[in-house]
């Protein structure tokens, strides 16, 4: 089988990072083309990374007969009828999270796929940190015993001052949470991937740090500042925030497991910071999303540990998820790469691989629905 054709649609901060992904993975793939919210934003784009092609909208990818595969990076809240139209269309689709805003979406969306025999996935790609994929394979393998607590969050500070702004601030295009739905998505995901244990129970408290907060009048880039004159009122307008800026999470697995975690897009001096402790009756281990090549292990006898990543120590399934040898480090963008390989390496095998697919996707919104329940309830809720 030859390489699968693939659009991309999205020209801001995440479509370029899939694009360049795709790019790392030639011998499975090739990028057609790409839309975003104009024409002039496509052609910027696909001039900057060598595409042949640039729509004047995601429908007319949809209608190109050469695009295999399709690609939805946009804002949240145009997901589903994305999605939607492109399997429709008869296109694998690979999705950024989350996947829908509800449940309902999601389970039309994985219905959807699954009745046309379309490959489809979610693109929670911070699973395949070498590392993280190593760990896997030892939690499963019993290498810490039975577990007995988790604890950890996902902590940032992009929009820790009251000027900055993106999107994602706004319910109407986000969704009804924020730090949960972007931040707590990613770290359940990892937690359930790594133990094979599911979320049952949730108890959450949110806050809301800058209720009341300024947008400049023009655009803005994800993790850029908002503005270089904060004091030109005419360049400001003020707007009410409804989504929560950090969230206080309680847990229980379906083994009886303990949990807690702490997400916040408020947090100074952290940037991408997902971090975990995992304790079993025999091991623990801690990991985080900024120092990635590095996992701790302790022990109640003997001398703890920190592992550095090299595939010659690592478990053998694992290793296919080092980009390069011991001692060359890597990061995000390595990630993006095994993600997308794994991806198309299964749609060419015609068959489905370990990959995080829509019942991922629908999994986590799920969570973060519980999740939403709780903080409005103040009480437990079950997943």
């Amino acid at each position: 089988m030859g390489v699968t054709s693939v659009g991309v649609i999205g020209t801001g901060l995440i479509g370029p990072v899939h694009i360049e992904g795709l790019q790392r993975n030639s011998d499975l793939v090739r990028v057609l083309g790409v839309a975003g919210t104009s024409l002039e934003k496509a052609r910027a784009t696909a001039e900057r990374y060598g595409l042949p092609r640039a729509y004047e909208s995601w429908e007319e990818m949809l209608r190109d007969s050469e695009i295999e595969a399709v690609h939805v990076c946009s804002p949240n809240y145009l997901h589903h009828g994305m999605v939607k139209e492109a399997l429709l269309a008869g296109k694998h689709v690979v999705c950024e999270k989350p996947l829908a805003l509800t449940r309902a979406e999601g389970e039309e969306l994985l219905e959807l796929a699954t009745s046309r025999g379309l490959f489809h996935g979610v693109h929670f790609n911070l699973r395949y940190y070498p590392l993280v994929q190593n760990l896997q394979r030892k939690i499963r393998s019993g290498h810490l015993g039975k577990l007995v607590n988790i604890h950890g969050g996902f902590l940032q500070d992009w929009l820790l001052y009251r000027d900055d702004y993106n999107w994602r601030l706004e319910s109407s295009r986000a969704g009804e949470t924020r730090v949960v739905g972007d931040l707590a998505s990613h770290w359940f995901d990892m937690i359930e991937f790594l133990t094979g244990q599911r979320v049952r129970q949730v108890c959450a408290d949110f806050s809301t740090v800058h209720p009341l907060r300024r947008k400049p009048r023009g655009s803005v880039q994800t993790f850029s500042s908002a503005a270089s004159s904060p004091d030109d009122s005419e360049s400001w307008e003020e707007y009410q925030v409804d989504t929560e800026d950090q969230a206080s999470i309680l847990f229980r697995t379906d083994q009886g497991v303990q949990g807690s975690a702490l997400f916040s897009q408020v947090a100074a001096g952290r940037k991408c910071y997902l971090n975990f402790e995992i304790h079993g009756l025999d091991q623990a281990t801690r990991w985080n999303s900024e120092e990635p090549n590095h996992i701790w292990y302790g022990n109640r006898e003997g001398t703890n540990q920190v592992q550095i990543k090299d595939p010659s120590s690592m478990e053998e399934e694992a290793r296919k998820y080092c980009s390069y040898p011991g001692g060359h480090q890597e990061g995000f963008g390595d990630t993006v790469k095994q993600f997308m390989r794994d991806f198309y390496s299964s749609l060419q095998a015609g068959t489905a691989g370990a990959y995080p697919s829509f019942g991922d996707g629908l999994r986590e919104i799920q969570v973060c629905e519980a999740l939403l329940k709780s903080a409005r309830s103040g009480s437990w809720q079950e997943v």
